[in-house]
C-alpha cells in the first residue's frame, strides 16, 4: 500500500488565507468528477448550476482542509498537508458534505442544487449528512454506512462508525459536547445532553437521558452504565489545531 501511494501524483490546491490542500486530482478534475456524478444521477446541470459548483468548490475545500487538518489518520495527510483522495470513500463522503454546505451558504445557489449534492452523498456512501443538520466543522467518519446524523447541537471532534443515529423531533434535539465517539450501532435520541469526552460503545443507546462526560457508555437508556475513559483515548483520532 505504501509503495503504491508513493507512486501517486499529488496536486496542490491553493486556498484562502495562504493555505493549500494536497489532492489526488487537480481542482478542475475534482470539480468535473462531481459534475459528472451529479449529471449521471440527476440529469444534466444548467450552465448556471455548473458555474455555481465551480464558484463554491474552493470554499468547500477550505472547510474540508480545516476538518482534515485535525484528523489524526495517515491517509488524510500527504507531503505535510491535509490530503483529499476522491477515491477514498470516507474522504469523498466528507467532501460532498462540505460542498453541500458551501452551496447552502451561497444565497444565490438554488436549494435544489444543495439537495442534489446531499442526495449524491446518500446514494454513493449510504450515509445521511444533511447540510442543515448542524454538523460541526471538525468531524471524522470510519465506514459510516447506514449512519444518519440528524439535527442536533454538535461540537467539534465528532467521530462515528457504521449504523449510528443522532436525532430527535422538533424541540427535542440532542446536544453533543466536544470529542464524542459513536461506535457501530450507537444512538443518541431525543432530549439528550452528552458531555465532552464521551464514547458510546457498540450498540449503546442514549434516549432522553444526559451523560456526564469523560466516560465510556454501555447499555441502553434508562439503564446506562458509565465507565472511566482511558487516558489519551482521543489522541488516536484527533490532533490539536495547527
Amino acid at each position: 500500500m505504501e509503495t503504491r501511494q508513493a507512486d501517486e501524483q499529488v496536486y496542490g490546491i491553493a486556498l484562502a488565507e495562504g493555505q493549500s490542500l494536497a489532492c489526488a486530482l487537480p481542482e478542475k478534475k475534482l470539480r468535473d468528477l462531481a459534475l459528472l456524478q451529479l449529471a449521471n444521477h440527476f440529469g444534466p446541470l444548467s450552465a448556471s448550476e455548473r458555474e455555481t459548483i465551480a464558484r463554491r468548490m474552493l470554499p468547500a475545500l477550505f472547510m474540508l482542509r480545516r476538518c482534515f487538518a485535525r484528523v489524526r489518520n495517515k491517509y488524510y495527510r500527504r507531503e505535510g498537508r491535509p490530503y483529499l483522495n476522491p477515491f477514498h470513500a470516507g474522504q469523498y463522503c466528507l467532501f460532498l458534505h462540505f460542498l453541500a454546505r458551501a452551496l447552502r451558504e451561497d444565497k444565490s445557489a438554488p436549494l435544489s442544487l444543495c439537495d442534489r449534492v446531499y442526495y449524491l452523498n446518500r446514494v454513493m456512501h449510504a450515509v445521511d449528512l444533511f447540510y442543515d443538520a448542524g454538523l460541526p466543522d471538525v468531524f471524522f467518519v470510519e465506514h459510516p454506512l447506514g449512519s444518519c446524523m440528524g439535527r442536533a447541537d454538535y461540537s467539534d471532534e465528532l467521530l462515528f462508525f457504521q449504523g449510528c443515529t443522532v436525532g430527535g423531533r422538533p424541540g427535542e434535539h440532542p446536544a453533543l459536547g466536544p470529542r464524542v465517539v459513536l461506535f457501530a450501532g450507537a444512538r443518541i435520541l431525543g432530549r439528550a445532553a452528552i458531555g465532552a469526552n464521551t464514547v458510546l460503545s457498540a450498540g449503546a443507546s442514549v434516549i432522553n437521558q444526559n451523560v456526564p462526560g469523560d466516560c465510556l457508555v454501555f447499555g441502553c437508556s434508562p439503564a446506562l452504565t458509565f465507565k472511566p475513559l482511558p487516558p489519551g483515548f482521543f489522541d488516536a483520532y484527533f490532533q490539536p489545531p495547527e
